[in-house]
This record gives C-alpha cells, sequence and structure tokens, in this order.
C-alpha cells in the first residue's frame, strides 16, 4: 500500500513538473511577439516553444527570425501569417 501510494504521489510530482514547464515565461512571450506579433504563445507547446527560443536566440537576421518563427507557427496551425 505504502509502494501504491508512493508511486501515484510521484506521478502527481510529475505530472505538476511537466504541466509547469509548458507554461512561457513573460520574457520568452515578449521575445516571441516581437517575431510573432500574432502568436497564441500560451497556446504552443513545448516542441514549438523550444524551437521558437532557438530561433529567436540564433544569430540570424531579424528578417530570417521572423521568417522562421512564422514558419514554426503555420506547421503548427497556431498562426495564420505575421
Amino acid at each position: 500500500m505504502k509502494r501504491l501510494l508512493s508511486t501515484i504521489a510521484l506521478a502527481l510530482a510529475s505530472a505538476a513538473t511537466a504541466a509547469a514547464a509548458m507554461i512561457p515565461t513573460p520574457a520568452q512571450t515578449e521575445k516571441i511577439h516581437h517575431y510573432a506579433p500574432m502568436a497564441d504563445v500560451p497556446a504552443l507547446s513545448d516542441a514549438q516553444l523550444n524551437g521558437l527560443m532557438e530561433i529567436i536566440e540564433s544569430n540570424a537576421s531579424e528578417n530570417d527570425k521572423r521568417i522562421r518563427a512564422g514558419m514554426v507557427l503555420q506547421r503548427r496551425g497556431t498562426l495564420l501569417w505575421n
């Protein structure tokens, strides 16, 4: 019984941690909106959020970052176009 309760507690803690990881920070939201103003940031998946942050923090030109960010969001149906 103790093992079952420990397993359930661990699963709940892991789920809470995973859910918290999906919430973008205000700084991330601001950066994403700079390159993709129409993005629905809270609706982004972890993969989209990570991909967008990689693009934004890259050494690419500003225009290239905007185009690539729009393409990431279009692929997932999150954005029609910037």
